[in-house]
């Protein structure tokens, strides 16, 4: 190595993630388990729910639609309902406020070929209440939970009708906004203005405009106005447009205040979109923050047909970078040369940068189609869909759903940024654990792509020192600092020694290699390896 060399090392190394026992699959006679996926009330005795909505067959060929809770943890059945009538591919679901004062937050599901929507009690599933639009508007194709309307202190909520029309209506398409009290109608949006649609695609953004009245994202299709497609906010007092974005063709996803301004933020997904370059249905993620100030960000499907940008949800900061993060799926992307596998990327919110990848490699499963997003104790979880899986011995799409768990994010960070011929940098390794005894760890290098050399193993115990073993290599030497042990945050320092024999070269690069998995800790099980660069520079 030339003296007086300057070595620059990547500052964060994320974990892998691997599968948990629970796995749920469709029962014979149900369709399309793990389509809609979202996150459910708070249960007492639950660390987190998931609520499910697929088909469930019943009389012959017939259909009806079938709505579910379960453990996010275990995916253990908390209850199910099935609700008759013509049958909704997709019925739209909600978590509201309260609506029997049991202490539990309950749910709406839309049901718009028979104009109605119903509350289903969050704690057993049972009916509470139905409310009924004007016949043929298709009252209930959409539904969703929205902050205070009539300053009553309770939360309400709005139920979209797409093919009503509303008095001097520019255009199809009316949202009815309801107390959370008692369901009684407060009072309904639409657009009277030739340049603006009503909107589509509802979720609830907070206060906006801090006028004391919760507001709206929504899609603008443009049919009427020469800025042709946008996502918009809207006013939960009049309908106003209060902020708008130039998007095409994509569903708004609001994912809460990843930018520190107080405002929510929002991310646009479009599965059909082609990429910049042209590739058919690669499909495209953007970010669209709250402020001009703040900057943007686009990721797009590097494959055709992919459709990244088909599921979104919010997961716990997996850089610690101290903002959630995100994730979302291409569902439709082939794997290994199965068609239609299905993919999920993990991104950072800041900059839209991929942090993990998971996919499956199951021929249509369509791995992905439904997503929702956990925070257990600072571990994260993600309950993933695959609506089109196909058991052995089935005929027909089931799906199924799954729990992933991520291992914690590793992250290297130097103190010391130059070193010469025998120098040293002081590392530091935040293994993100819940608790000591849980995770082994080890760090080696490897100089080109064939040759790895270990440094040292490290295992988190109940008490005395994390480091057990440490290995000299030809390349480096780790030596662990304040005795080993592992600090309240979850650290590790050690000093990373470069010996002079090392023949490293400028131009040369020395990869750094953390592995980091549940006990008991198998060498070579590569489950999670990934690799900082020390670059060799004169």
């Amino acid at each position: 190595m030339i003296p007086g060399a300057i070595l620059l090392l990547a500052a964060q190394i994320p974990g892998g993630s691997w599968v948990e026992e629970s796995l749920v699959e469709a029962s014979p006679g149900e369709d399309n388990l793990g389509g809609l996926l979202t996150v459910g009330p708070e249960i007492p005795g639950e660390r987190g729910v998931v609520l499910g909505a697929w088909r469930d067959r019943f009389a012959g060929s017939l259909y009806q639609n079938a709505i579910g809770a379960r453990s996010a943890d275990t995916l253990r059945p908390i209850w199910s309902v099935r609700l008759f009538g013509p049958y909704d591919p997709a019925p739209s679901i909600a978590v509201i406020t309260d609506f029997n004062l049991d202490g539990i937050d309950d749910v709406l599901v839309g049901q718009d070929e028979l104009d109605q929507v119903v509350v289903l009690d969050g704690n057993s599933g049972l009916v509470l209440a139905t409310f009924t639009g004007d016949q043929n508007s298709e009252f209930g194709s959409e539904v969703c939970a929205i902050e205070d309307v009539n300053w009553d202190g309770v939360s309400d909520w709005a139920v979209y009708a797409r093919d009503e029309w509303g008095i001097g209506a520019s255009v199809a398409g009316v949202l009815h906004l309801h107390s959370g009290i008692d369901g009684s109608r407060v009072r309904s949006l639409y657009s009277t203005s030739q340049s603006e649609d009503t909107g589509t695609q509802f979720s609830s953004i907070g206060d906006w405009n801090l006028d004391g009245v919760g507001d709206l994202v929504c899609l603008d299709r443009g049919r009427h106005t020469s800025m042709g497609e946008a996502i918009k906010v809207m006013s939960g007092l009049d309908g106003s447009t209060l902020h708008a974005w130039k998007v095409e063709r994509a569903t708004p996803y609001v994912v809460g205040d990843v930018t520190g301004d107080g405002l929510s933020d929002v991310v646009a997904g479009d599965g059909a979109a082609n990429s910049s370059s042209g590739v058919d249905r690669a499909g495209r993620l953007a970010f669209l923050p709250s402020e001009a100030a703040i900057p943007g960000w686009t990721v797009e499907g590097q494959s055709a047909r992919e459709a990244l940008g088909s599921s979104v949800t919010v997961v716990p900061d997996l850089d610690f970078d101290g903002r959630p993060d995100i994730a979302t799926s291409g569902d439709s992307a082939w794997v290994q040369g199965q068609r239609e596998a299905g993919r999920v990327r993990i991104l950072s919110s800041a900059s839209g940068e991929s942090l993990r990848r998971i996919q499956r490699d199951s021929a249509y499963a369509r791995f992905g189609s439904g997503l929702v997003g956990f925070d257990f104790g600072g571990v994260a979880r993600m309950v993933v869909g695959s609506r089109g899986w196909i058991p052995a011995g089935a005929t027909g799409e089931t799906g199924k759903i799954e729990v992933l768990r991520f291992d914690p994010m590793l992250v290297l960070s130097a103190e010391s940024v130059s070193a010469s011929a025998g120098g040293s940098i002081q590392l530091s390794a935040n293994l993100g654990v819940e608790s000591a005894g849980e995770y082994a760890f080890l760090l080696a290098t490897r100089r080109g792509v064939t040759r790895s050399e270990f440094l040292g193993v490290f295992v988190p115990l109940a008490q005395g020192p994390l480091f057990r073993q440490g290995y000299r290599s030809g390349y480096a030497q780790v030596t662990p600092q304040a005795g080993g042990f592992l600090d309240a945050s979850g650290s590790i320092d050690f000093q990373l020694t470069l010996p002079p024999n090392s023949g490293l070269l400028a131009g040369q690069v020395l990869s750094v290699i953390a592995f980091c998995s549940p006990l008991p800790f198998l060498p070579g099980d590569g489950k999670s390896s990934y690799a900082a660069q020390v670059h060799v520079i004169p």
